[in-house]
């Protein structure tokens, strides 16, 4: 496997997941069943698409990778279902901001424990309230 089909992985993944954190209120049981497979899928043709041009520049395969992670953010952000509320790109554009309260909601919906070590530094980047 190459390391740079796990790296555009891990980061639609963080987004991902840091999206569920921060949102909790996601609905859509089918659309989070359907998302991964897309974002892997996806990454995958951006894989072979780097691997069949052969770029000889390393900076045009990083504005791929670039390009992937922002494609996946963007389709994360402004496609995931919130219980009867707007996406959470959306939320943000208007001004509604997660804090520590929703990143601890989004942690506990995804059956982990806030207070834990590498959680409770990630509700520590929230505001409070």
């Amino acid at each position: 496997m190459n390391f740079r089909l796990l790296r555009m992985l891990a980061a639609a993944f963080g987004v991902y997941f840091l999206l569920r954190v921060a949102f909790p209120e996601a609905g859509g049981k089918l659309y989070h069943a359907v998302s991964i497979p897309v974002l892997v899928g996806a990454a995958v043709g951006v894989q072979v698409l780097i691997k069949v041009i052969e770029f000889n520049s390393k900076m045009a395969c990083l504005a791929l990778e670039l390009g992937f992670v922002l494609g996946a953010s963007a389709y994360l952000g402004f496609s995931m279902p919130q219980a009867g509320r707007k996406p959470p790109f959306l939320q943000l554009l208007e001004g509604e901001r997660p804090v520590q309260s929703t990143a601890r909601k989004g942690f506990e919906r995804m059956g982990l424990d806030a207070d834990d070590f590498p959680w409770k530094n990630v509700v520590r980047m929230f505001p409070k309230g």
